[in-house]
Formats: C-alpha cells, sequence, structure tokens
C-alpha cells in the first residue's frame, strides 16, 4: 500500500486536481460494496449465463472514472470499479464476455461488443455508462453504488 501511496496515488491525485479544475479532489484508497448486492449480482450472473450455456468463471475488475458530466454530481471524476463476468473462450478461463448478448454457447466477447457499442451498432446495451447512450444495459457491475473512502 505505501509503494501505491508514494507512486500512482501521487499522479492519480495530481491528474484529479487537474480534471477538477483545482477543487479537492483525490484518488480513492478503496471502493467498497454492500455483501448483499454482491451476492445479487453473482446469482444474476449464474442465471443468465446458465440461459447462455458457458459458466462464469470470474471477473476481471476494472478500474474507472465516472466522467465530469455524469448525471450524480456526487459521482463526477470520482474513481470506480466495474465488474465483467469471465468465462473459458479458447482455453483462456479469464475472456471478458457480456452473457446478455452472448448466443446459446457462443459468448459475446466484450471488446468485440465494446467496439460494435463504440460504433454505435448497438441501441440498446451497453458495457460502459457512455454520454451517447445513457440507458444502456449490460451485465456488468457498474452500476453498484461503491461507497466513496473519505479520501
Amino acid at each position: 500500500m505505501d509503494a501505491y501511496d508514494k507512486g500512482a496515488k501521487k499522479e492519480l491525485d495530481k491528474y484529479m486536481k487537474e480534471i477538477s479544475g483545482g477543487k479537492d479532489a483525490i484518488s480513492r484508497n478503496y471502493n467498497w460494496y454492500k455483501l448483499d448486492d454482491l451476492k445479487q449480482y453473482i446469482a444474476y450472473l449464474e442465471r443468465i449465463s446458465k440461459e447462455k450455456d458457458k459458466e462464469v468463471t470470474g471477473f476481471r475488475i476494472y478500474p474507472s472514472t465516472y466522467p465530469k458530466n455524469y448525471k450524480d454530481k456526487e459521482l463526477r471524476n470520482l474513481q470506480t470499479l466495474f465488474f465483467t463476468p469471465t468465462t473459458t473462450i479458447d482455453g483462456k478461463d479469464d475472456a471478458a464476455f457480456e452473457p446478455l448478448y452472448s448466443k446459446k454457447g457462443e459468448p459475446a466477447q466484450v471488446q468485440q461488443f465494446l467496439d460494435n457499442v463504440r460504433a454505435k451498432k448497438v441501441n440498446t446495451a451497453g458495457m460502459l455508462n457512455l454520454s451517447l447512450q445513457d440507458s444502456l444495459e449490460s451485465s456488468s457491475a457498474n452500476r453498484m453504488r461503491p461507497t466513496p473512502s473519505p479520501y
């Protein structure tokens, strides 16, 4: 933790201050999620993945930042994490996939899905809270509200 505080965190804090216009903005030391929220998310993933005949093997956890124009002002520019389910593809157990848009036995890989979203080829689904589409659905846990740390 000390190595992070003395290295990457210092740079993140400088960046956060820059994008916030000099306001007190520092990077988080942690994100906290309610256990019940995580349990519900896992049960949801297991249900939709079973329907698609693809087992969830784990999660990729991606760092992210809420956009500066995010609708919830409390979260603007704050760091967050989002969880993306993984499955086995080509012998790799950590392949990120989007169960909602997978076909039975054929997982929709996250990168291909994101490429389609970014190219505006997807109208009702998305992984990230993109400004071009605010009501996108996804099986990634990007809308679980983290409890911000005090610093």
